[in-house]
Protein backbone atom coordinates (compact mmCIF):
# COMPACT_ATOMS: atom_id res chain seq x y z
CA UNK A 1 0.00 0.00 0.00
CA UNK A 2 2.79 2.30 1.05
CA UNK A 3 4.30 1.72 -2.27
CA UNK A 4 1.47 2.66 -4.32
CA UNK A 5 0.58 5.79 -2.57
CA UNK A 6 4.10 6.45 -3.02
CA UNK A 7 3.96 5.99 -6.92
CA UNK A 8 0.93 8.47 -6.81
CA UNK A 9 2.50 11.07 -4.62
CA UNK A 10 5.81 11.93 -6.16
CA UNK A 11 4.92 13.25 -9.35
CA UNK A 12 1.68 14.79 -7.92
CA UNK A 13 4.31 16.84 -5.63
CA UNK A 14 7.17 16.84 -7.86
CA UNK A 15 5.20 18.72 -10.23
CA UNK A 16 3.22 21.39 -7.94
CA UNK A 17 4.54 24.69 -8.69
CA UNK A 18 4.25 24.28 -12.77
CA UNK A 19 0.88 22.32 -12.25
CA UNK A 20 -0.61 24.73 -10.42
CA UNK A 21 0.85 28.03 -11.83
CA UNK A 22 -1.26 26.14 -15.15
CA UNK A 23 -4.13 25.75 -13.17
CA UNK A 24 -4.05 28.77 -11.54
CA UNK A 25 -4.31 30.48 -15.31
CA UNK A 26 -7.69 27.83 -16.43
CA UNK A 27 -9.03 29.15 -13.59
CA UNK A 28 -8.85 32.62 -14.01
CA UNK A 29 -11.05 32.33 -16.77
CA UNK A 30 -13.78 31.09 -14.71
CA UNK A 31 -16.38 33.25 -12.32
CA UNK A 32 -14.84 34.42 -9.19
CA UNK A 33 -16.16 33.19 -6.32
CA UNK A 34 -15.97 29.73 -4.98
CA UNK A 35 -15.46 26.90 -7.81
CA UNK A 36 -17.32 23.48 -8.51
CA UNK A 37 -14.36 20.39 -9.10
CA UNK A 38 -14.94 17.25 -10.89
CA UNK A 39 -12.92 14.42 -12.29
CA UNK A 40 -14.42 11.53 -14.11
CA UNK A 41 -12.80 8.92 -16.68
CA UNK A 42 -14.53 8.47 -20.34
CA UNK A 43 -16.51 5.44 -18.94
CA UNK A 44 -18.25 7.00 -16.39
CA UNK A 45 -18.77 10.19 -19.09
CA UNK A 46 -22.67 9.40 -19.66
CA UNK A 47 -22.84 10.26 -15.53
CA UNK A 48 -21.01 13.47 -16.02
CA UNK A 49 -23.33 14.57 -19.33
CA UNK A 50 -26.52 13.50 -17.58
CA UNK A 51 -25.47 15.49 -15.04
CA UNK A 52 -24.93 18.33 -17.20
CA UNK A 53 -28.34 17.78 -18.44
CA UNK A 54 -29.85 17.37 -15.36
CA UNK A 55 -28.45 21.48 -14.74
CA UNK A 56 -29.71 22.49 -18.12
CA UNK A 57 -33.23 20.89 -17.19
CA UNK A 58 -33.43 23.53 -13.93
CA UNK A 59 -32.10 26.25 -15.88
CA UNK A 60 -29.01 25.95 -14.03
CA UNK A 61 -25.78 27.23 -16.32
CA UNK A 62 -22.70 25.75 -13.89
CA UNK A 63 -20.11 26.04 -16.92
CA UNK A 64 -18.31 29.35 -15.53
CA UNK A 65 -17.29 27.97 -12.38
CA UNK A 66 -16.75 24.75 -12.80
CA UNK A 67 -13.34 22.97 -14.03
CA UNK A 68 -13.13 19.51 -14.78
CA UNK A 69 -10.17 17.43 -14.13
CA UNK A 70 -10.33 14.75 -16.50
CA UNK A 71 -8.83 11.37 -16.39
CA UNK A 72 -8.00 10.04 -19.98
CA UNK A 73 -8.23 11.97 -23.17
CA UNK A 74 -11.52 11.01 -24.09
CA UNK A 75 -13.00 12.78 -20.77
CA UNK A 76 -11.57 15.30 -21.67
CA UNK A 77 -12.98 15.81 -25.10
CA UNK A 78 -16.74 15.15 -23.55
CA UNK A 79 -16.19 17.88 -20.82
CA UNK A 80 -14.78 20.51 -23.86
CA UNK A 81 -17.60 19.38 -26.10
CA UNK A 82 -19.84 20.71 -23.76
CA UNK A 83 -18.53 23.36 -23.15
CA UNK A 84 -16.47 22.92 -19.78
CA UNK A 85 -12.46 24.43 -18.93
CA UNK A 86 -10.35 21.08 -18.68
CA UNK A 87 -7.37 20.91 -16.98
CA UNK A 88 -5.55 17.73 -18.02
CA UNK A 89 -2.38 16.70 -16.62
CA UNK A 90 -1.90 12.30 -16.89
CA UNK A 91 1.77 13.04 -15.46
CA UNK A 92 0.42 14.64 -12.35
CA UNK A 93 -2.45 12.51 -11.36
CA UNK A 94 -1.25 9.63 -13.35
CA UNK A 95 -3.75 8.37 -16.61
CA UNK A 96 -6.66 6.04 -15.48
CA UNK A 97 -8.66 3.56 -17.62
CA UNK A 98 -11.26 2.52 -15.28
CA UNK A 99 -13.66 -0.11 -16.60
CA UNK A 100 -17.43 0.75 -16.30
CA UNK A 101 -17.91 -2.14 -14.46
CA UNK A 102 -15.86 -1.42 -11.68
CA UNK A 103 -16.96 -2.12 -8.16
CA UNK A 104 -16.59 -0.10 -4.91
CA UNK A 105 -13.00 -1.21 -3.09
CA UNK A 106 -12.35 -3.74 -6.11
CA UNK A 107 -8.47 -2.37 -6.98
CA UNK A 108 -9.10 -0.08 -10.00
CA UNK A 109 -11.73 1.98 -7.91
CA UNK A 110 -8.58 2.24 -5.32
CA UNK A 111 -6.51 3.70 -7.74
CA UNK A 112 -9.04 6.52 -8.81
CA UNK A 113 -9.51 7.80 -5.16
CA UNK A 114 -5.79 9.63 -5.10
CA UNK A 115 -6.70 11.68 -8.08
CA UNK A 116 -10.30 13.33 -6.33
CA UNK A 117 -7.65 13.77 -2.90
CA UNK A 118 -4.91 15.38 -5.00
CA UNK A 119 -7.68 17.65 -7.21
CA UNK A 120 -8.73 18.77 -3.84
CA UNK A 121 -5.78 19.57 -2.88
CA UNK A 122 -4.26 21.53 -5.36
CA UNK A 123 -7.59 23.97 -5.29
CA UNK A 124 -7.33 24.47 -1.92
CA UNK A 125 -3.42 25.36 -1.98
CA UNK A 126 -4.67 27.83 -4.48
CA UNK A 127 -6.48 29.84 -1.84
CA UNK A 128 -10.09 28.75 -4.11
CA UNK A 129 -13.28 27.84 -2.03
CA UNK A 130 -14.13 24.88 -3.62
CA UNK A 131 -17.47 22.08 -3.86
CA UNK A 132 -15.62 18.90 -5.38
CA UNK A 133 -18.39 16.07 -6.30
CA UNK A 134 -18.37 12.86 -7.96
CA UNK A 135 -20.17 12.49 -11.64
CA UNK A 136 -23.02 10.35 -10.83
CA UNK A 137 -25.20 13.41 -8.86
CA UNK A 138 -28.13 15.37 -10.13
CA UNK A 139 -28.82 19.12 -9.47
CA UNK A 140 -32.19 20.13 -8.75
CA UNK A 141 -31.00 23.38 -7.21
CA UNK A 142 -27.47 25.46 -7.66
CA UNK A 143 -26.30 24.47 -4.30
CA UNK A 144 -23.01 26.84 -4.21
CA UNK A 145 -25.22 30.00 -3.40
CA UNK A 146 -26.26 27.98 -0.38
CA UNK A 147 -23.03 26.31 0.64
CA UNK A 148 -21.13 29.61 0.36
CA UNK A 149 -23.28 31.43 2.49
CA UNK A 150 -24.07 28.86 4.56
CA UNK A 151 -19.60 27.95 5.09
CA UNK A 152 -19.23 31.84 5.75
CA UNK A 153 -22.24 32.32 8.43
CA UNK A 154 -21.34 29.57 10.45
CA UNK A 155 -17.66 29.41 9.96
CA UNK A 156 -17.04 25.84 8.80
CA UNK A 157 -13.96 24.74 7.05
CA UNK A 158 -15.54 21.71 5.30
CA UNK A 159 -18.65 20.32 4.70
CA UNK A 160 -19.17 16.66 3.71
CA UNK A 161 -22.34 15.21 2.85
CA UNK A 162 -23.77 12.61 4.86
CA UNK A 163 -23.36 9.05 4.03
CA UNK A 164 -24.62 6.17 5.52
CA UNK A 165 -24.32 4.28 8.78
CA UNK A 166 -21.56 2.10 8.09
CA UNK A 167 -19.29 1.30 10.48
CA UNK A 168 -16.29 1.50 8.96
CA UNK A 169 -16.79 4.97 8.46
CA UNK A 170 -17.50 6.34 11.82
CA UNK A 171 -17.62 8.32 13.88
CA UNK A 172 -18.31 10.82 11.41
CA UNK A 173 -19.88 9.38 8.51
CA UNK A 174 -18.82 11.93 6.03
CA UNK A 175 -19.07 10.84 2.11
CA UNK A 176 -15.81 12.16 0.50
CA UNK A 177 -17.64 12.55 -2.98
CA UNK A 178 -19.54 15.62 -2.17
CA UNK A 179 -17.66 18.06 -0.19
CA UNK A 180 -17.24 22.14 -0.21
CA UNK A 181 -13.95 23.36 1.39
CA UNK A 182 -13.27 26.71 2.40
CA UNK A 183 -9.49 27.42 1.52
CA UNK A 184 -7.68 28.54 4.56
CA UNK A 185 -4.21 27.31 6.58
CA UNK A 186 -6.29 25.22 8.77
CA UNK A 187 -7.77 23.29 6.06
CA UNK A 188 -4.73 23.22 3.52
CA UNK A 189 -3.04 21.69 6.68
CA UNK A 190 -5.48 19.01 7.48
CA UNK A 191 -6.09 18.34 3.34
CA UNK A 192 -1.80 17.17 2.94
CA UNK A 193 -2.70 15.07 6.38
CA UNK A 194 -4.93 13.52 3.92
CA UNK A 195 -2.77 12.85 1.41
CA UNK A 196 0.00 12.33 3.23
CA UNK A 197 -2.03 9.13 4.65
CA UNK A 198 -2.68 8.35 0.75
CA UNK A 199 -1.67 4.58 1.71
CA UNK A 200 -4.55 3.74 4.12
CA UNK A 201 -6.90 3.93 0.88
CA UNK A 202 -4.91 0.99 0.05
CA UNK A 203 -5.48 -0.74 3.13
CA UNK A 204 -9.24 0.05 3.83
CA UNK A 205 -9.97 0.36 -0.12
CA UNK A 206 -11.75 3.28 0.44
CA UNK A 207 -11.04 7.10 0.84
CA UNK A 208 -13.09 7.58 3.47
CA UNK A 209 -12.28 5.60 6.23
CA UNK A 210 -8.84 8.00 6.46
CA UNK A 211 -11.22 11.30 5.64
CA UNK A 212 -13.47 10.24 9.01
CA UNK A 213 -10.39 9.59 11.29
CA UNK A 214 -8.57 12.76 10.02
CA UNK A 215 -11.58 15.08 9.92
CA UNK A 216 -12.26 13.89 13.72
CA UNK A 217 -8.67 14.34 15.06
CA UNK A 218 -8.30 17.86 13.59
CA UNK A 219 -12.20 18.40 14.55
CA UNK A 220 -10.52 18.09 18.33
CA UNK A 221 -7.86 20.71 17.66
CA UNK A 222 -10.40 23.32 16.47
CA UNK A 223 -11.52 22.40 12.71
CA UNK A 224 -14.86 23.42 12.11
CA UNK A 225 -16.57 20.63 9.89
CA UNK A 226 -20.02 19.33 9.81
CA UNK A 227 -22.60 17.03 7.70
CA UNK A 228 -25.10 18.58 5.93
CA UNK A 229 -29.04 18.45 6.35
CA UNK A 230 -29.36 14.95 4.79
CA UNK A 231 -33.43 15.87 3.13
CA UNK A 232 -31.22 19.07 0.46
CA UNK A 233 -27.92 16.63 -0.05
CA UNK A 234 -29.47 12.63 -0.65
CA UNK A 235 -27.39 10.02 -0.76
CA UNK A 236 -28.17 7.15 -2.71
CA UNK A 237 -29.00 4.67 0.41
CA UNK A 238 -32.16 6.66 1.14
CA UNK A 239 -33.07 6.54 -2.48
CA UNK A 240 -35.91 3.91 -3.60
CA UNK A 241 -33.85 1.20 -5.36
CA UNK A 242 -37.63 0.24 -7.04
CA UNK A 243 -39.25 3.37 -6.02
CA UNK A 244 -43.37 2.73 -6.22
CA UNK A 245 -45.79 4.54 -8.54
CA UNK A 246 -47.78 5.97 -5.48
CA UNK A 247 -44.62 7.00 -3.42
CA UNK A 248 -44.33 10.52 -4.38
CA UNK A 249 -41.33 12.72 -5.00
CA UNK A 250 -38.58 11.46 -2.08
CA UNK A 251 -36.23 14.25 -3.43
CA UNK A 252 -38.55 17.34 -3.83
CA UNK A 253 -36.55 19.56 -1.56
CA UNK A 254 -33.48 18.39 -2.21
CA UNK A 255 -30.43 20.50 -3.66
CA UNK A 256 -28.58 17.78 -4.67
CA UNK A 257 -29.21 13.81 -5.31
CA UNK A 258 -25.99 12.17 -5.08
CA UNK A 259 -26.95 8.10 -6.41
CA UNK A 260 -23.76 6.90 -4.38
CA UNK A 261 -24.41 3.48 -2.68
CA UNK A 262 -25.06 2.12 -6.23
CA UNK A 263 -22.25 -0.61 -7.61
CA UNK A 264 -21.11 0.06 -11.38
CA UNK A 265 -22.03 2.27 -14.47
CA UNK A 266 -25.41 0.04 -15.43
CA UNK A 267 -26.49 0.03 -11.91
CA UNK A 268 -26.23 3.72 -11.59
CA UNK A 269 -28.04 4.51 -15.05
CA UNK A 270 -30.50 1.79 -14.06
CA UNK A 271 -31.45 3.60 -10.78
CA UNK A 272 -31.81 7.10 -12.19
CA UNK A 273 -33.99 5.99 -15.07
CA UNK A 274 -35.95 4.30 -12.12
CA UNK A 275 -36.18 7.75 -10.43
CA UNK A 276 -36.87 10.10 -13.55
CA UNK A 277 -33.21 11.20 -13.36
CA UNK A 278 -31.97 9.89 -16.32
CA UNK A 279 -31.89 13.05 -18.85
CA UNK A 280 -29.98 11.01 -21.90
CA UNK A 281 -32.89 9.85 -22.87
CA UNK A 282 -36.35 10.55 -25.35
CA UNK A 283 -37.43 14.15 -25.23
CA UNK A 284 -35.05 15.17 -22.14
CA UNK A 285 -32.35 14.82 -25.02
CA UNK A 286 -31.10 18.48 -25.63
CA UNK A 287 -30.17 19.87 -28.85
CA UNK A 288 -26.41 19.21 -28.30
CA UNK A 289 -26.38 15.43 -29.16
CA UNK A 290 -28.23 15.17 -32.38
CA UNK A 291 -30.75 12.23 -33.15
CA UNK A 292 -28.64 9.67 -34.23
CA UNK A 293 -30.86 9.19 -37.27
CA UNK A 294 -29.69 12.61 -38.71
CA UNK A 295 -26.37 12.04 -38.63
CA UNK A 296 -23.75 11.21 -41.39
CA UNK A 297 -22.94 7.62 -42.52
CA UNK A 298 -19.30 8.29 -42.39
CA UNK A 299 -17.30 8.64 -38.98
CA UNK A 300 -15.91 11.84 -38.24
CA UNK A 301 -12.71 9.89 -38.05
CA UNK A 302 -13.08 8.43 -41.10
CA UNK A 303 -12.54 11.83 -43.24
CA UNK A 304 -11.31 14.99 -40.48
CA UNK A 305 -8.14 16.28 -42.00
CA UNK A 306 -5.78 18.02 -39.98
CA UNK A 307 -2.59 20.03 -40.43
CA UNK A 308 0.29 20.37 -37.72
CA UNK A 309 2.97 22.40 -37.35
CA UNK A 310 5.62 21.53 -34.13
CA UNK A 311 6.99 24.97 -35.05
CA UNK A 312 4.04 26.87 -34.36
CA UNK A 313 2.55 24.52 -31.76
CA UNK A 314 -0.69 24.75 -33.41
CA UNK A 315 -3.11 22.29 -35.18
CA UNK A 316 -5.41 23.70 -37.67
CA UNK A 317 -8.74 21.72 -38.33
CA UNK A 318 -9.25 21.57 -42.60
CA UNK A 319 -12.97 21.97 -43.69
CA UNK A 320 -13.10 22.19 -46.95
CA UNK A 321 -14.84 25.05 -48.70
CA UNK A 322 -13.70 27.59 -45.39
CA UNK A 323 -10.96 28.85 -47.27
CA UNK A 324 -8.96 25.89 -46.52
CA UNK A 325 -6.22 26.26 -49.56
CA UNK A 326 -5.66 29.43 -48.66
CA UNK A 327 -4.89 28.84 -44.88
CA UNK A 328 -2.70 25.51 -45.88
CA UNK A 329 -0.81 27.49 -48.09
CA UNK A 330 0.04 30.47 -45.44
CA UNK A 331 0.75 27.59 -42.42
CA UNK A 332 3.42 25.82 -45.17
CA UNK A 333 5.13 29.60 -46.12
CA UNK A 334 5.40 29.87 -41.78
CA UNK A 335 6.54 26.26 -41.61
CA UNK A 336 7.79 24.00 -44.55
CA UNK A 337 7.68 21.23 -42.66
CA UNK A 338 3.75 21.06 -41.50
CA UNK A 339 2.06 18.04 -41.50
CA UNK A 340 -1.36 17.38 -42.90
CA UNK A 341 -3.21 13.82 -42.60
CA UNK A 342 -6.12 12.59 -40.01
CA UNK A 343 -6.83 13.73 -36.89
CA UNK A 344 -6.33 10.44 -35.48
CA UNK A 345 -2.48 9.79 -36.62
CA UNK A 346 -1.70 12.65 -34.19
CA UNK A 347 -0.85 12.19 -30.73
CA UNK A 348 -3.27 12.80 -27.47
CA UNK A 349 -0.03 15.04 -26.44
CA UNK A 350 -0.10 16.88 -29.39
CA UNK A 351 -3.93 17.57 -28.96
CA UNK A 352 -3.46 18.41 -25.20
CA UNK A 353 -0.78 20.71 -25.67
CA UNK A 354 -1.08 22.47 -29.13
CA UNK A 355 -3.68 25.41 -29.84
CA UNK A 356 -6.23 24.03 -32.17
CA UNK A 357 -8.01 26.48 -34.77
CA UNK A 358 -10.35 26.10 -37.24
CA UNK A 359 -12.83 28.28 -39.56
CA UNK A 360 -16.77 28.12 -40.13
CA UNK A 361 -19.14 29.56 -42.99
CA UNK A 362 -22.06 30.41 -43.13
CA UNK A 363 -23.64 26.66 -44.01
CA UNK A 364 -25.89 28.10 -46.87
CA UNK A 365 -23.13 29.98 -48.59
CA UNK A 366 -20.61 26.88 -48.23
CA UNK A 367 -23.18 24.64 -50.07
CA UNK A 368 -23.80 27.11 -53.00
CA UNK A 369 -20.01 26.78 -53.01
CA UNK A 370 -19.78 23.40 -52.86
CA UNK A 371 -22.36 22.85 -55.78
CA UNK A 372 -20.07 24.99 -58.29
CA UNK A 373 -17.27 23.25 -57.50
CA UNK A 374 -18.70 20.04 -57.81
CA UNK A 375 -20.50 20.75 -61.30
CA UNK A 376 -17.13 22.10 -62.35
CA UNK A 377 -15.43 18.91 -61.60
CA UNK A 378 -17.72 16.69 -62.84
CA UNK A 379 -18.53 18.59 -66.51
CA UNK A 380 -21.03 16.80 -67.90
CA UNK A 381 -19.97 13.48 -66.81
CA UNK A 382 -23.35 11.57 -65.38
CA UNK A 383 -23.02 9.24 -62.09
CA UNK A 384 -25.75 7.12 -61.78
CA UNK A 385 -25.78 7.60 -58.11
CA UNK A 386 -26.24 10.92 -58.13
CA UNK A 387 -29.27 11.54 -59.67
CA UNK A 388 -28.82 15.20 -60.45
CA UNK A 389 -26.00 14.76 -62.55
CA UNK A 390 -27.96 13.84 -65.34
CA UNK A 391 -30.32 16.68 -65.30
CA UNK A 392 -29.19 20.26 -66.95
CA UNK A 393 -28.04 23.14 -64.64
CA UNK A 394 -31.29 24.85 -63.14
CA UNK A 395 -33.24 25.09 -60.24
CA UNK A 396 -34.17 21.37 -60.25
CA UNK A 397 -30.97 20.13 -60.63
CA UNK A 398 -29.77 22.02 -57.60
CA UNK A 399 -32.77 20.70 -55.95
CA UNK A 400 -31.65 17.37 -56.41
CA UNK A 401 -28.32 18.08 -55.84
CA UNK A 402 -29.43 18.77 -52.62
CA UNK A 403 -31.30 15.79 -51.99
CA UNK A 404 -28.37 13.99 -52.37
CA UNK A 405 -26.70 15.75 -49.98
CA UNK A 406 -29.14 15.15 -47.71
CA UNK A 407 -29.07 11.11 -48.35
CA UNK A 408 -25.43 10.19 -48.28
CA UNK A 409 -22.94 13.08 -48.55
CA UNK A 410 -20.31 11.41 -50.36
CA UNK A 411 -18.03 14.23 -50.54
CA UNK A 412 -16.08 15.97 -47.98
CA UNK A 413 -17.09 19.34 -49.67
CA UNK A 414 -21.13 18.51 -48.73
CA UNK A 415 -20.05 17.26 -45.42
CA UNK A 416 -21.53 19.03 -42.25
CA UNK A 417 -18.68 20.63 -40.45
CA UNK A 418 -19.83 19.86 -37.52
CA UNK A 419 -18.74 16.05 -38.75
CA UNK A 420 -15.72 17.29 -39.90
CA UNK A 421 -14.71 18.84 -36.31
CA UNK A 422 -16.18 15.87 -34.25
CA UNK A 423 -15.52 16.06 -30.80
CA UNK A 424 -11.92 17.77 -30.74
CA UNK A 425 -11.52 20.73 -28.62
CA UNK A 426 -11.22 23.84 -30.53
CA UNK A 427 -9.42 26.91 -28.99
CA UNK A 428 -10.07 29.45 -31.66
CA UNK A 429 -12.64 29.95 -34.14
Amino acid sequence: AEGRAAARLEPYRNRAGVRRSRLKDVCAGLRQGPLLAMTFNSPYAPLFENWHRSCRHHAIDVRPCTVVFPMDPQADSVARRLGYATFFDPESYGDFQQRSDVKFGDGQWVDCLFMKSAVLGDMLAMGVDVLFQDADVIWRRNPIPYLQAKANLESWDFMFQKGGLNGIFQPLYYNSGFVYARSNEFSRLTWERILDNQCYCYVYRSQQVPVNIIMNTFRERGLRTCALEESLFLSGHRIPVKPKPDAGEVHAQAFVIHFNWTDGLATKVDRLRDNGLWYLDGATKSAETEPQASRTPSRHEDHAQCLVSHRLRCIYMAIPKNASSTIRAELRRLDPDVREGRCTEFTARTWRDYTTFAFVRDPVARVLSAYQEISMRLDGKTVDELPFTKLTPGLERFESFLDAVEKCPWDEHVRRQIDLIGDHRIDFW
